[in-house]
């Protein structure tokens, strides 16, 4: 097993392929793409994220206002890395 599993595993974190497929099985969801895919990355989970769910941005130079003008996590906690600095 490769050293990078054994520490996924081992803390707990899942990744996948499908977006959505991630968000309804997570908590906590992080989006760290580049900034010009957070729209559409934004898009493609809207249908399953719920108020539950905190997201946390990491895309450089994508603000807390942009996601917030694509209107789909206006329940959600979002934490964007512009606070974290």
């Amino acid at each position: 097993m490769l050293r990078q599993n054994i520490l996924l595993q081992a803390l707990g974190i899942h990744t996948g392929v499908d977006n959505r497929e991630v968000v309804r099985s997570s908590d906590v969801v992080i989006i760290a793409v580049k900034p010009y895919v957070v729209v559409d990355v934004l898009q493609d989970i809207a249908s399953v994220v719920h108020t539950n769910h905190l997201i946390i941005s990491v895309a450089a130079g994508f603000l807390t206002s942009h996601i917030e003008r694509v209107r789909l996590f206006f329940l959600c906690c979002i934490i964007s890395s512009q606070y974290l600095r």
